[in-house]
């Protein structure tokens, strides 16, 4: 199984930039989860790592966005991958 610095190492995700999270990069990843919904850490089982354009997030306050993103640490997810150009 690959962990999430496997991950940060494939040519898809060269431009990828850590900004929080360091100890994480150990975390295993079992899948990958595209998501855009307020509800998504009710899909999850742990593992996922969740990705997003940011859609979700970008009009919500900041509090929301801090809740949605624990909601997702709470359901085990591996890491949250951002893409910050379309919508944030």
């Amino acid at each position: 199984m690959i962990n999430v610095k496997d991950v940060l190492k494939m040519e898809q995700f060269q431009e990828a930039e850590v900004i929080a999270g360091f100890k994480g990069l150990s975390k295993k990843v079992k899948t990958i989860t595209i998501s855009e919904l307020s509800d998504a850490a009710d899909w999850l089982y742990g593992g996922e790592l969740v990705c997003t354009s940011g859609f979700i997030i970008k009009d919500q306050s900041t509090s929301d966005s801090l809740n949605w993103i624990e909601s997702l640490v709470k359901k085990n997810a591996s890491a949250l991958l951002i893409k910050t150009y379309r919508f944030l």
